[in-house]
């Protein structure tokens, strides 16, 4: 029997959000999702950032500082451009 993998998808949507607070959320969220993978309670995490609206740049700036990507279990997307459809 081949056991799914324990896996976390998470969404922050950001509307001209100062880019501290925004990195600072996003230092926390790695922070406990590496902690979360130490410990055995996941395997997998998803991050998807939605931008519906921010200075071009700034965003994938602190995703990438905060996030950095070089981890293999944990993934990251940024939506941006596709309107505000809520």
């Amino acid at each position: 029997m081949e056991v799914e993998p324990r896996r976390l998808e998470v969404s922050i949507v950001v509307y001209h959000t100062a880019l501290s607070e925004l990195r600072q959320a996003l230092d926390s969220l790695h922070g406990a999702l590496a902690h979360s993978r130490d410990s055995g309670l996941l395997d997998e995490a998803g991050v998807w950032l939605v931008d519906n609206g921010s200075d071009t740049g700034q965003v994938e700036s602190a995703l990438a500082d905060s996030l950095r990507g070089s981890e293999p279990w944990l993934r990251y997307q940024l939506l941006r451009g596709h309107g505000n459809v809520g």
